[in-house]
C-alpha cells in the first residue's frame, strides 16, 4: 500500500466520527437549551420524565398555594429529615412526603366535621373528593393534589423511572406547601 491509498482509506475511516464530532460541538448550546423541553427521554433503562413533571407541579403551586413560610422547630427537623431522605433515597423522600400529604387531607376533614366512612377515610383520592365537595379546597388545589399523587406513584410503581435528588426536594417542598394549606383550610372559604 502507497502512501496516497494509506491516507485515502484514512479519510474514508475517519470521516464519519469527524462529522458527527463537529456536528455536537456545533449544536451544543442548541441542544442544551432543548433537553429541559424534553417530556420523556429513555436511554437504555433510564428515564428522565421525573424531574419535568415535578417543575410543571412546583409552576402550578406557585399559582395554587400560598408562598412558604418559616417553619417551627419540630415542623423545621421533619423538613430537614425529608432532605436528609432525599439525598439517601429519592424515591423513599417522594414516598413519605406524599404520605404527609395524605395525612395532612384526613387531618383537614376531621378538623372541618367531615363524616368519612372506614372505605373512604383510607382512600386518598376519596378524602380529597369529600374536601372539595364541601368546599374545603377548590379544584385547582385538587388537581395540583392529584398531580402529586401520580408522580408519587410513577416514583414508586415504575422501577425504570430515575429520580433525582433534585426533584426529590422539589417534590417534598410542593407536597410541604400543601400540608401547610390543607392545616389552615376551612370549609367554605374557597370562591
Amino acid at each position: 500500500m502507497d502512501a496516497l491509498s494509506f491516507v485515502v482509506e484514512m479519510v474514508k475511516a475517519l470521516a464519519w466520527p469527524i462529522m458527527v464530532l463537529v456536528l455536537v460541538l456545533l449544536l451544543r448550546r442548541p441542544i442544551a437549551q432543548l433537553v429541559p423541553l424534553l417530556t420523556r427521554l429513555k436511554y437504555k433503562d433510564l428515564e428522565l420524565e421525573f424531574g419535568r413533571r415535578v417543575a410543571e407541579v412546583t409552576a402550578e403551586a406557585g399559582e395554587e398555594l400560598p408562598p412558604p413560610h418559616k417553619r417551627p422547630f419540630p415542623e423545621a427537623a421533619a423538613d430537614q429529615i425529608l432532605g436528609e431522605l432525599a439525598g439517601i433515597s429519592p424515591r423513599a423522600a417522594v414516598t413519605e412526603a406524599w404520605r404527609q400529604v395524605e395525612v395532612a387531607a384526613v387531618d383537614a376533614a376531621v378538623r372541618n366535621d367531615i363524616h368519612l366512612s372506614p372505605t373512604e377515610a383510607t382512600s386518598p383520592a376519596r378524602v380529597l373528593r369529600a374536601l372539595e365537595r364541601h368546599r374545603v379546597i377548590d379544584a385547582g388545589k385538587l388537581g395540583l393534589v392529584h398531580d402529586l399523587r401520580g408522580l408519587r406513584n410513577q416514583a414508586v410503581h415504575s422501577p425504570e423511572f430515575a429520580v433525582t435528588r433534585a426533584a426529590a426536594l422539589e417534590y417534598t417542598l410542593v407536597a410541604r406547601r400543601m400540608v401547610d394549606f390543607l392545616a389552615t383550610a376551612r370549609r367554605g372559604e374557597v370562591g
